[in-house]
């Protein structure tokens, strides 16, 4: 296990027995991530790629902070990708001085783009023989009164199909943490549709099961995004057949998602008891 990875979810109730379920906050609201963050998720994802919030934003900073002062929720963020793909690294550094403990690069495809994550995550001299890059700025933390450490997450996310081809040189990466995979990307990078996961195809299921052994191979930690609907399979201690299981954490869908899957049911329910399908037209308010 990654001292880094055991020390930040020490609080968690599922880190001796994993896997750590994450949530995923992509309104880039500070309310919405607090309520993720005392939902009972081991750790909330800010996500300032596809998400509302942009690194170095008061959103983002806002989101992080409240993730934070939640009791015990670690606090990552997905940063934005380079123009060439990989780590943005000055978004990177910013994220981290927002508070992020954890930071997840896209369109990590080699060696140089893991390498290149771990370097913006790390301070110079912070592990040995590494030469990070980031710079000393945790105005967040500090704020707080809580020591700068070190120790954030590097993991990269695995949703190319070059990365597929360089799966142990990645894996293999002095400093990086883990895994993540991106499995709707993924899919589409290896020409599936973006249900492939829900529907279980062999191809897409393959590079996962590829990927999680190269994380094990290399003694890092694997995870993926997996719908709700398949979630729970992922999180299982061993994997089956398919290769579904046996991960170390599972992102099981985003605020957004869960925000109108629920507004939906609410609509769909009120509808059947035959609200607004005539009657007196009475308010439920005022």
């Amino acid at each position: 296990m990654s001292p880094r990875w055991a020390a930040l979810f020490a609080a968690s109730t599922t880190v001796a027995r994993g896997p750590q379920i994450l949530g995923w906050c992509m309104s880039g609201s500070g309310l919405a991530a607090e309520t993720l963050a005392t939902a009972g998720f081991d750790g909330v994802v800010v996500d300032c790629q596809h998400g509302a919030a942009g690194a170095g934003s008061s959103a983002a900073l806002e989101c992080l902070r409240r993730v934070a002062l939640s009791g015990g929720t670690v606090p990552l963020a997905r940063a934005p990708a380079g123009p060439a793909g990989g780590v943005d690294a000055a978004a990177a550094g910013a994220l981290v001085d927002a508070g992020a403990r954890g930071i997840i690069a896209p369109l990590i495809s080699s060696a140089a783009d893991a390498a290149a994550l771990v370097a913006a995550v790390r301070y110079p001299g912070e592990l040995p023989g590494l030469a990070g890059r980031r710079s000393w700025g945790p105005h967040a933390a500090l704020s707080r009164g809580e020591p700068d450490d070190g120790g954030v997450l590097a993991i990269a996310m695995v949703e190319t199909a070059e990365a597929l081809e360089n799966l142990d040189d990645i894996a293999a990466t002095p400093g990086l943490d883990a895994l993540f995979i991106g499995s709707v990307d993924l899919a589409l990078a290896i020409g599936l549709a973006t249900d492939a996961l829900v529907r279980e195809e062999p191809t897409l299921l393959d590079a996962m099961a590829a990927t999680a052994d190269a994380a094990r191979r290399h003694d890092v930690k694997v995870g993926c995004f997996a719908p709700t609907a398949v979630a729970a399979r992922f999180a299982r201690p061993e994997a089956d057949a398919k290769g579904i299981g046996g991960y170390d954490f599972v992102v099981p869908s985003a605020d957004v998602l869960y925000l109108r899957n629920a507004a939906t049911a609410a609509v769909a329910e009120v509808r059947a008891s035959g609200v607004g399908a005539g009657g007196d037209g009475a308010a439920g308010y005022g």
